[in-house]
């Protein structure tokens, strides 16, 4: 690993370990997830995307979330998500907050 002289406590792969650093964000996200899923009281939390170019998307990371279904998000209903059929309201920042 290569330590940024800048922030020292901020590591960067090494070229070969770009499956480590999958597994570090998966880690992070799962975590980052697990805590937003708890400050809601909910059953399950995840970050979406979704390609207006052809209708679908799918579940980057989630949490509480069965495999099984994740993959049914991916495969079909994204494609069926009324939320995200808007594309001109996604656009701007800010709009999944408001």
């Amino acid at each position: 690993m290569h330590t940024s002289p800048a922030k020292g406590d901020v590591s960067f792969p090494a070229r070969g370990e770009e499956n480590r650093e999958a597994d570090v964000r998966e880690t992070t996200w799962q975590r980052a997830l697990s805590e937003l899923r708890g400050a809601f009281d909910a059953q399950a939390c995840s970050i979406v995307v979704h390609y207006y170019a052809n209708g679908r998307g799918r579940l980057a990371e989630a949490v509480g979330i069965d495999p099984d279904h994740r993959i049914a998000y991916d495969e079909t209903y994204s494609a069926e998500n009324v939320w995200l059929q808007d594309e001109p309201r996604f656009r701007s920042p800010g709009t999944v907050t408001k």
